[in-house]
């Protein structure tokens, strides 16, 4: 994920981070400006997504992706990115939980989710009534 911009006459490179200790440990994590993208290898109920507290970085993040990673079930932390958050891809994975209206009350800002791929069967009525930006 290496780009190389060309401003001013002058090159910057900008890298995707590795966020080493604080991403899950079966889990590989890199950030690159504003995505979070996590790639896991084992079978898991539930992971904890990286700590905003300890790279703040993770802040400013405005899409989360996990695909093909095996989760069963929503980090249990999502919501700790809802401030930003626009875009979250958790296709391809095994999440078999009941869609609730909690399971996405705190994002008001969503504008895209992919769900596709899971073994979802059972979803609330009113699981997505907060997801007022959701483009559809």
């Amino acid at each position: 994920f290496l780009s190389i911009w060309l401003f001013s006459q002058n090159f910057y490179l900008i890298h995707s981070q590795s966020l080493g200790s604080n991403c899950p440990s079966t889990c590989t994590c890199n950030y690159n400006p504003t995505v979070l993208t996590l790639q896991c290898t084992a079978l898991t109920s539930s992971i904890l997504l990286p700590d905003i507290l300890l790279t703040p970085s993770l802040s400013g993040t405005t899409e989360i992706i996990i695909q093909n990673s095996f989760l069963t079930d929503f980090p249990s932390n999502l919501c700790s990115y809802a401030v930003n958050l626009q875009r979250l891809d958790l296709s391809r994975n095994r999440i078999s939980t009941t869609i609730s209206q909690q399971t996405f009350n705190c994002f008001g800002n969503l504008k895209y989710l992919n769900l596709s791929n899971n073994l979802i069967i059972n979803v609330n009525e009113s699981a997505f009534s907060f997801l007022n930006n959701l483009e559809i």
